[in-house]
């Protein structure tokens, strides 16, 4: 089996919280990415924001991917990190790490293996 880690960086001048708020709204997404469809698995009547161990149905523009990905890290402002729970990818697990960046705004790293 072989292992593929790509990385990539880019900076929003936005406060961490706002790009943090961004990840956790799946349902916008669309709007801001190449995925067609996001949304979250919660049960009927559930209304809170991610948690750790919550499913996200992705279906993207680009080919109609479709899979299913389980949060599996929160830090407040800070990281988003997930893992594939079904979909092409046998094994999948990405973070978007948030820092404060030096003139104002955030630093936002995107990693994958």
């Amino acid at each position: 089996m072989y292992s593929l880690t790509v990385a990539a960086t880019s900076y929003s001048s936005a406060p961490a919280r706002l790009v943090h708020s961004a990840l956790l709204d799946a349902e916008s997404w669309p709007s801001w990415t190449s995925f067609y469809e996001v949304q979250w698995e919660l049960p009927a009547g559930v209304e809170r924001p991610a948690r750790a161990g919550d499913l996200r149905g992705i279906r993207s523009r680009l080919g109609g991917v479709c899979c299913r990905e389980r949060i599996v890290e929160l830090v407040p402002d800070r990281r988003f990190s997930y893992e594939r729970a079904s979909g092409l990818l046998a094994s999948h697990r990405g973070s978007v790490d948030l820092t404060e960046a030096p003139h104002g705004g955030t630093d936002i790293t995107w990693s994958a293996t």
